[in-house]
């Protein structure tokens, strides 16, 4: 799997739980509890080296990514926008944990002409990444009541954390008011795929320990504890390699100025995200 981001890491910990499938993860990056400190696990930090302003990168974390420069952003600041692509394993910057709607992917469903893609048909497989805790009120206070469908979640579902805040806002319960004399319905939930209306959002943090929890914290450590998964960070995919039939049958990797080749007995797997799968060459996409 090239590159070990959410996707890839999702995908490597399903793999790796495979009796007899041995998964490697090509990661330019290093682990961001090294490289960013609390500021990565802290939830509160979250806005640290978020900015849309090319001066918020930090170098360790993101791969420092800056867009054309863009003209209605350019007249309110007078800067070009950065990206924010991730530069170790499976960082993001916030916390929200949102779902899309039910009629963006009947619409996506509809344009490729595949049913699959409809919201009801990829519901069972959100269900088994988060590990859904329900609101802690006797943290909250009272008046913090959470209007929610906890069908959205399995009760049994995977290692990713995802709760609601255990700090409620004294300014919340105005906010919920007002909303309602706007005439605006509360929704319960935004994991159900209906977003129309108002609700609190649900966030990905370990209740527990109050830390920010990612799919590096998630489907890699519990791979990394109960499988052979392999991970080589600091890595840089440089070439599918393919064989007479067309098939792919490994990759080129570079570690370190050391060149070597990681042979797939199945299949490669591309997973470098939005902003690298858009770029022209394989290292520029694999995370180089």
């Amino acid at each position: 799997i090239i590159r070990g981001g959410t996707s890839g890491l999702t995908v490597a910990n399903r793999l790796a739980a495979s009796p007899g499938v041995s998964v490697a993860v090509v990661e330019g990056g290093r682990f961001y509890e090294f490289d960013n400190g609390n500021i990565s696990q802290i939830p509160a930090l979250d806005v640290e080296y978020s900015s849309p302003s090319p001066a918020s990168i930090q170098p360790l974390i993101d791969w420092g990514i800056v867009t054309e420069p863009q003209e209605l952003w350019s007249k309110l600041f007078g800067l070009p926008t950065a990206t924010h692509t991730s530069h170790v394993i499976a960082w993001k910057p916030a916390d929200v944990c949102v779902r899309g709607s039910s009629g963006s992917y009947q619409d996506w469903a509809d344009r490729v002409g595949d049913q699959s893609y409809t919201f009801s048909n990829i519901l069972p497989f959100f269900r088994e990444s988060p590990q859904f805790s329900s609101p802690n009120y006797s943290k909250r206070g009272p008046g913090s009541e959470v209007v929610y469908d906890a069908r959205a979640f399995d009760a049994g579902g995977g290692p990713l954390h995802v709760s609601y805040s255990n700090f409620y806002k004294p300014i919340s319960s105005f906010i919920k008011k007002a909303f309602l004399q706007l005439g605006m319905q509360n929704i319960a939930g935004l994991n159900g795929g209906k977003l129309i209306g108002f609700s609190e959002f649900t966030l990905t943090i370990d209740p527990q320990a109050g830390t920010r929890s990612s799919s590096e914290t998630s489907f890699l450590q519990e791979s990394l504890s109960s499988s052979t998964l392999q991970v080589y960070h600091e890595s840089i995919a440089q070439k599918i390699i393919f064989s007479e039939e067309k098939t792919a049958t490994g990759v080129k990797v570079v570690t370190a100025g050391t060149e070597y080749t990681l042979s797939a007995i199945k299949e490669v797997i591309l997973a470098p995200g939005v902003v690298f799968m858009a770029t022209s060459t394989l290292p520029r996409s694999c995370g180089h």
